[in-house]
C-alpha cells in the first residue's frame, strides 16, 4: 500500500494546450484487417524482420541483442506451442532467469529512439510495477544493455500518477508530464515504441497508470507497420505485419482493454509521446 500517495496534479493550462492534439483520440476509420505474422522461428524471416530493423536504423548491435534473446528462448522451448509447456521448459532451461517481456525486449531494440537530458528519476515507490523486470535484468545469462542505461529503463515504465477521472486524453497528459519531469524525449523516425497503458485505481490513493504491454513499431517503405513484442515472460516473441494503425489498434484494445464498468479509464495507446493515431476504444457504448 502506498497510502498518501497523491495523483499529480495536471499540467498547467499552457502545458496542456500544447497537449490537447497530442492527446486526442484520432478517429479516420481507417479499414481494419488481421495481420499477418512473421515467423521468428525460420531465418527467413528473421532475415525479414532484421533488415526491417535496419532499415528504421534501429542500430545493428541492439537487433543482435534482440535475435540473441530470440535464439535463446527457441533453444530453451523447441517445437512447443502450449504455453505451460514452454513454461516448463524454460524452467527447466534458466531456473534463475525468469526470461525477458515486452518492455525489456522494446526497450533491447528500440532503447536508442528514448533521450533523457535532466529531470528527476521517479520516486523508489514508483519502480513497484517493474520489480520483476529489474530482477530479470539482474539475472540475465548475459547483460542485456549497458547497466548505465538501466536509469532510463525506469524512468520510462516506472508507473504514473493518474488523474481522477475516466477520460483517456487528460491521463495521456499525465504521461506526457511524468515523461517530461523525468527528462524522457523521443527521437523521430521510422521507428517508434507503442505502449499499451492500463489504469488501476484499488484505493483514491492507489491511483496509477502502467505499461502493461509495449512494442516496437517500424513504418516501412510500402506503407505497412511492423510491429514487434514479446507477449510476456515466457510466452513467445512476434513479428507481426499490419496494414495500418487502425489494425493496429483493434489488435492491441481487443486484447488489453478488458475492464468493463469499472471506475477507470479505458486502455489507452501511445506512440512515442502522443497518442497513437487511429486510437479508439472499440467496445460498444464506451
Amino acid at each position: 500500500m502506498r497510502a498518501g500517495k497523491r495523483a499529480l496534479s495536471l499540467a498547467a493550462a499552457g502545458f496542456m494546450g500544447l497537449c490537447l492534439m497530442a492527446c486526442s483520440s484520432f478517429h479516420k476509420s481507417g479499414r481494419v484487417s488481421e495481420p499477418v505474422e512473421i515467423n521468428l522461428q525460420e531465418e527467413s524471416g528473421q532475415a525479414e524482420v532484421r533488415q526491417a530493423l535496419s532499415d528504421a536504423g534501429i542500430p545493428a548491435e541492439d537487433s543482435q541483442e534482440f535475435f540473441r534473446e530470440v535464439e535463446r528462448f527457441q533453444s530453451a522451448v523447441g517445437d512447443a506451442t502450449d504455453e505451460d509447456v514452454m513454461a516448463d521448459r524454460w524452467e527447466k532451461a534458466y531456473p534463475d532467469f525468469v526470461g525477458t517481456n515486452c518492455r525489456i525486449t522494446a526497450f533491447m531494440l528500440a532503447r536508442s529512439l528514448v533521450k533523457v537530458e535532466g529531470g528527476t528519476a521517479p520516486a523508489e515507490s514508483a519502480d513497484e510495477n517493474l520489480f520483476l523486470d529489474l530482477e530479470a535484468i539482474r539475472k540475465a545469462p548475459v547483460e542485456l544493455w549497458s547497466g548505465g542505461d538501466n536509469g532510463k529503463f525506469e524512468r520510462l515504465f516506472a508507473e504514473v500518477p493518474a488523474a481522477d477521472t475516466k477520460d483517456t486524453g487528460v491521463q495521456c497528459e499525465q504521461v506526457q508530464k511524468a515523461w517530461k519531469e523525468r527528462g524522457i524525449s523521443f527521437a523521430d523516425g521510422k521507428a517508434s515504441i507503442v505502449t499499451v497503458w492500463l489504469h488501476s485505481k484499488l484505493t483514491p490513493e492507489e491511483n496509477i497508470l502502467f505499461p502493461g504491454h509495449v512494442g516496437v513499431l517500424v513504418s516501412e517503405d510500402s506503407g505497412k507497420l511492423l510491429f514487434v513484442e514479446k507477449l510476456a515472460f515466457q510466452k513467445q516473441y512476434r513479428a507481426l505485419r499490419f496494414e495500418n494503425r487502425a489494425s493496429l489498434n483493434a489488435y492491441l484494445m481487443g486484447l488489453y482493454d478488458l475492464d468493463e464498468n469499472q471506475p477507470t479509464a479505458h486502455t489507452f495507446l501511445m506512440e512515442n509521446d502522443r497518442m497513437m493515431q487511429e486510437y479508439r476504444v472499440l467496445k460498444k457504448g464506451a
